[in-house]
């Protein structure tokens, strides 16, 4: 196993591809770029962050492409910029009740993600959250979320007059609800 801090929280990363997040605060911020990666490289198939980590950094499980399962902790509020950008193997994620931001392609270029629960706390949603998930069918939003809202799997505002975000897997034709007054930036993008 290793192991070190990243940020106000510490990482362990066992033998078996686990790896476990904890402390109290906010993740290290890393570059999706690779000029400042992730202490605990790409290598891992499972990731369990903590009930007291608050933010999950950017770029942190960025190319993570053997990653399977992801849970996230009670307490995190951010899941950062391109946090799980390129995660090919991830097919589901349950966004919490306490996250409130999901950055910029927090998601994007997750080819085999198909579904994606959105808890009711969440304000904003970056641009390309998920983009380029090619089998992504669902996004399902808590009907208590007073942003956000979908219907059969589409997400939109809260008011359904913005189209936000058109899931890339979905396949037919789809009729665009006469609520909607806006689409939004990428909406359809990656649609086939």
């Amino acid at each position: 196993a290793t192991s070190g801090t990243t940020g106000d929280c510490t990482w362990t990363l066992d033998d078996n591809g686990h790896l476990t997040i904890s402390g109290n605060g906010a993740m290290e911020n890393y570059d999706y770029n690779w000029n400042h990666p992730a202490p605990w490289g790409t290598d891992i198939n499972a990731v369990t962050i903590g009930d007291s980590v608050t933010t999950i950094g950017d770029g942190a499980f960025t190319y993570c492409t053997s990653l399977t399962s992801v849970t996230i902790g009670d307490s995190v509020t951010t899941i950062g910029n391109y946090a799980f950008n390129d995660c090919d193997s991830l097919t589901s994620v349950t966004i919490g009740d306490s996250v409130i931001t999901i950055g910029r392609q927090a998601f994007a270029n997750c080819t085999n993600l198909t579904a994606v629960t959105i808890g009711n706390s969440v304000t904003t949603i970056g641009s390309e959250a998920f983009s380029w998930c090619d089998s992504l069918t669902s996004i399902t939003v808590s009907a208590e979320n007073p942003n956000y809202s979908s219907v059969d799997g589409v997400l939109f505002n809260r008011d359904k007059t913005t189209l936000i975000r058109y899931p890339g897997g979905k396949t037919g034709v789809y009729s665009i609800p006469d609520s909607v007054i806006t689409i939004g930036d990428y909406a359809f993008d990656e649609c086939t």
